[in-house]
């Protein structure tokens, strides 16, 4: 009896880890595309950030000189770029740049969020990462990251609003296993809280130490892309700008943790540490009273 006892504890205990971090995970890690642009420009050095921007300002200032040229002509400057032979998406392209471009040069959008916009636009429109890795003519269709991504994503959609109720229920159906003991109850609830705390925090901080050894530098990604664009004279790069991917992959995947494993993780894991260590002092002081009887 006392085997199959704890043999319950410890499959609700499993349970009860296994909805608690998916419950963590699926409410608070969001992959954002726009976000890791953002974290390449932010992470870069300040010479290839300067240089990204005098590329996008030589863009801008085109585009303020057509501006200008169709106030000239008293038209507007879709029809201009109608009448000089664009196509309907370089057309609509260019307009958008324009909202883009009248800001460049205001103090209070960071030069960040800039950079993310114009991307946004030169790449023909950031998808959203659902939309990325649901599309079947995307690069990453047949990637077995999207495998193991649209099954995470099809067993949480059902459970999104279940799995809180579920985790009531586990803590409900494991107290019934310490009916007569309720200060086990605790200290064994309490030692969960801290170990799952403890298993959230270690990620974090090993990302944390990683990114302090070796800083996150995406400089060379960033000279790849200023590479891309026209220099100031006008002229067109020749040739395909040099990377290589296997770099690519190290420069981005600390980026790319870091959104699975935003800041709330890890305070969410502080916080159930802090409360696991209550609850064993707690249950610690509420002990003390009956031992001193005896």
């Amino acid at each position: 009896m006392a085997f199959l006892k704890k043999l319950g504890i410890w499959i609700i205990s499993i349970l009860l880890s296994i909805c608690i971090f998916t419950l963590i995970f699926g409410t608070f890690t969001n992959i954002d595309i726009k976000e890791a642009f953002g974290d390449i420009y932010g992470y870069a050095d300040k010479d290839a950030q300067e240089n990204l921007n005098n590329k996008i300002s030589f863009y801008c200032d085109k585009i303020t000189d057509m501006q200008t040229q169709a106030d000239s002509l008293d038209v507007s400057l879709e029809e201009l770029l109608k009448q000089s032979g664009s196509r309907g998406e370089e057309s609509e392209q260019t307009m958008m740049l324009v909202k883009v471009c009248n800001n460049f040069n205001d103090p209070s959008i960071p030069k960040r969020e800039f950079f993310i916009s114009f991307m946004d636009i030169m790449s023909g429109g950031m998808p959203e990462t659902d939309k990325l890795l649901e599309d079947k003519n995307s690069p990453l269709a047949d990637s077995p990251i999207t495998a193991i991504y649209t099954k995470i994503k099809n067993i949480w959609k059902p459970f999104k609003i279940s799995l809180p109720i579920l985790v009531l229920i586990l803590f409900g159906v494991l107290f019934l296993f310490f009916m007569h003991e309720p200060k086990e109850y605790l200290r064994y609830v309490a030692k969960m809280f801290l170990r799952t705390g403890i298993w959230l925090v270690i990620p974090f901080l090993i990302l944390l130490i990683w990114t302090t050894i070796s800083p996150i530098n995406t400089t060379p990604l960033m000279e790849t892309m200023s590479q891309a664009l026209p220099s100031e004279d006008g002229s067109m790069p020749s040739g395909s700008p040099d990377l290589d991917m296997g770099k690519v992959f190290f420069m981005m995947l600390p980026i790319m943790i870091k959104q699975i494993y935003p800041l709330v993780v890890f305070l969410i894991g502080v916080f159930l540490i802090l409360i696991g260590v209550a609850g064993l002092l707690g249950v610690k002081f509420m002990n003390k009273p009956s031992s001193e009887k005896k």
